[in-house]
């Protein structure tokens, strides 16, 4: 039996391995259920798929925002889920320490239409939070 490629690229594309990255989970103290992951899941470079054989791409990192209201009961929110201008191999420290503001800009911007059922972020707050960067060792 042919052994699986351990990384498929979301979008097709050759079958590279992906360069090591634990997933940054953080959840929510003041909204019950909401999270934020910081994750290489997508293998996303500068110009699509991550290319290791163009010197001038990176492997860039992508943050999903969920809520799980109830256990078994997920949501991934619409329009909460960006490709960073982070990389796989910026400092952690600095990483966690985006995820954080993300998660604060979604505590900040959550909205729960129980009626309907719905959860969302707001969409623009999300946005800005995609153009995160690290440079000269801070977080921009």
């Amino acid at each position: 039996m042919a052994k699986l490629p351990k990384f498929v690229p979301c979008n097709g594309g050759d079958n590279k391995p992906a360069p090591k990255f634990k997933e940054i989970l953080l959840k929510s103290k003041k909204v019950k259920g909401l999270s934020v992951s910081l994750n290489w899941d997508c293998g996303e470079g500068w110009d699509g798929d991550y290319d290791e054989d163009n010197p001038d791409d990176k492997p860039l990192l992508r943050f999903d925002v969920s809520y799980e209201p109830k256990k078994g009961m997920n949501y991934e929110l619409q329009d909460a889920s960006f490709c960073t201008q982070l990389c796989v191999y910026d400092d952690r420290a600095l990483l966690t320490k985006a995820v954080k503001a993300i998660l604060r800009e979604a505590e900040e911007t959550f909205q729960y239409n129980k009626e309907n059922d719905y959860a969302s972020v707001g969409k623009r707050a999300m946005e800005h939070m995609s153009w995160l960067s690290i440079e000269k060792g801070k977080l921009v």
